[in-house]
Parts: structure tokens; sequence; C-alpha cells
């Protein structure tokens, strides 16, 4: 078996939808409730992995690797209801996102007309959200924003399935 080494740089679009309703609570008399718009966000995704491809037959090759992808900032949006009642509803809400992933990737490649490689694959590994520039904005005079929180990043197991077509250049 043949083993050849690869680099790969990628780049895509990436479509999400981020946030979930949340309540914070600030005093046993003081509440407020986070609605998110669950509008579907778009950002850039980019991607480095590395290498070894092995032949296992005439027409059957495997990939195994290492690949860091990493999603453009995102900003989650929506309302900010003060005692959790939509009657005390005088702010929104933004911050950002920054979300990386680190992997240990499997690929299951087979031959079609000497160039095209139909293929199957699998990834685990972790990823990191990192959430930063919480802001509201009031849009009534009365209305007094809270203070901000400066930042949070939450590290989780991720998995990934896929399959596609490679084509040798």
């Amino acid at each position: 078996a043949q083993s050849v080494p690869y680099f790969r740089l990628l780049g895509g679009q990436s479509y999400s939808k981020i946030g979930q309703k949340q309540t914070i609570t600030f005093s046993p008399n003081y509440w407020k409730t986070n609605i998110a718009n669950n509008d579907l966000i778009s950002s850039l995704l980019i991607g480095l992995s590395a290498g070894a491809r092995v032949s296992l037959s005439t027409c059957l090759e495997t990939e195994v690797g290492v690949g860091y992808y990493q999603l453009q900032s995102m900003t989650p949006s929506g309302k900010v209801y003060q005692y959790s009642t939509p009657d005390f509803y005088n702010m929104n809400y933004h911050y950002a996102i920054l979300h990386r992933s680190l992997m240990l990737e499997g690929k299951l490649l087979t031959r079609y007309a000497s160039i095209y490689h139909p293929y199957i694959s699998v990834a685990i590994g972790i990823s990191r959200n990192h959430s930063y520039a919480y802001q509201e904005t009031p849009f009534q005079d009365y209305a007094v924003p809270d203070p901000a929180f400066t930042s949070a990043t939450q590290t989780s197991m991720s998995y990934a399935v896929g399959f596609g077509l490679d084509i040798d250049i």
C-alpha cells in the first residue's frame, strides 16, 4: 500500500440558526428574557487539513488526517423582555460568536475515470465557540441597558459525516 501526503485548503459558506430563549436573573426583584430571532445566519468557512492518502486497491483509497476549521464571526440578535414579559420589550440585543474546530478525519474514496473520486467521510474532534461583544440597544428613552458580559467560551465534542466528489487538478 502506497502512502502519499496531502494538504488541503478549503473555503465555503455555512448557514446556521443560532440562539435560544434565555432568562437571566439579576436579583429576586429583577430578571429579563432574551428572545433569539433564530434567523438563518450566513458566514464564510475556511479550513486546512493534512494527512496521508493510502491506496487500498486499484479503485479504492483512504485518507486519514487532521483538520482545522473556522467560521467567520457571526452576529446573532434578538429582543430583550425585561421581567420576562413582552409588555416590557424596550431593547434589542446582539453579540458575536467565533466558531473553531479541530478534527481527526477519515475518508474512503473510489476512483472513477481516473480523476474523479466519489467519497464518504467521518470526523471527530473538539469545537470551541467564543462569544463576545454583547450589547443591548434601547429604543425607548427610559430603558437602561444592563451591564454586558465581556466574553464566554464553550468547548464541546463535535463530529461530522459527509459525502462528495474530489476532482484531481
